[in-house]
């Protein structure tokens, strides 16, 4: 009969219990990858990466408007984030 006890090493603790539990992906661990250049009225492509764009400041405000009624960038941290703060490992 093996296991005779339950080892419940890996529940101790918040930290290790989050470090094992099934993964969650919520919007606010998503990144939008944004590259700003200098100039103005510029776009341009990043060529190793499809459908991304080095944009100049004016044309990046819409963009970040976008991202923020989408919830990406949400100041609200996600649950690793906090928990991090909390236990004092940031």
């Amino acid at each position: 009969m093996f296991p005779a006890g339950r080892p419940r090493r890996l529940r101790r603790d918040a930290f290790t219990r989050n470090l094992v539990r099934e993964h969650a992906l919520t919007v606010n661990d998503l990144i939008y990858p944004v590259f700003v250049q200098e100039g103005e009225k510029r776009r341009e492509a990043v060529p190793s990466m499809p459908g991304v764009d080095r944009l100049s400041l004016d044309l990046l405000l819409p963009v970040a408007e976008q991202c923020a009624e989408a919830g990406t960038g949400n100041p609200e941290p996600s649950r690793s984030q906090r928990h991090m703060n909390s236990s004092r490992f940031l």
